[in-house]
């Protein structure tokens, strides 16, 4: 079954949360686990059809897309075709699809979505600058591949295969 819901930032579809983004969506994930008193039920949905169908459903899914990239020769095979970016983006467009028909709802912004003139806050994405990232990633590995146990390494290396 599952093991847990996550309420996603506002924003996370843009770029990485901002605090407030963050401290919203856990508010919101409080207000949900208070209100409906599902944090005082040990399984919920133990035994529903529905949540089990689901979630075999996802499992399904899952593991098809793990093989597929297992067969392609793993994920950094996956990655340089351009494949998870691909169906990333593809998904993203059906997404958006079935929320622009509405056959997914949305509350506030396809349903109950606010009063026409009233003002919105704005509220601007966290910009991340991504080659300062690798940078500091790149830096890492070497000062981790400078100063570990080599004997230890190959140990470790030797054992996986």
């Amino acid at each position: 079954g599952t093991q847990s819901l996550h309420t996603n930032s506002f924003d996370e579809a843009i770029g990485l949360p901002t605090d407030f983004s963050a401290a919203l969506a856990r508010s919101t994930q409080l207000v949900l686990a208070e209100e409906s008193g599902i944090g005082h039920v040990v399984d919920p949905w133990g035994g529903s059809y529905m949540m089990e169908s689901l979630t075999d459903e996802l499992v399904r899914e899952a593991e098809a897309v793990i093989n597929e990239i297992e067969e392609m020769g793993g994920m950094a095979v996956a990655v340089a075709s351009g494949m998870p970016k691909t169906r990333i983006e593809q998904s993203a467009t059906r997404k958006q699809a079935r929320i622009d028909s509405k056959n997914d709802v949305i509350v506030g912004v396809n349903k109950f979505e606010p009063e026409p003139g009233r003002e919105q806050p704005v509220v601007e994405p966290r910009v991340i600058d991504n080659s300062l990232v690798r940078e500091a990633q790149v830096e890492q590995l070497r000062e981790l591949r400078t100063s570990r146990d080599e004997a230890k390494a190959a140990e470790a290396l030797a054992s996986l295969s």
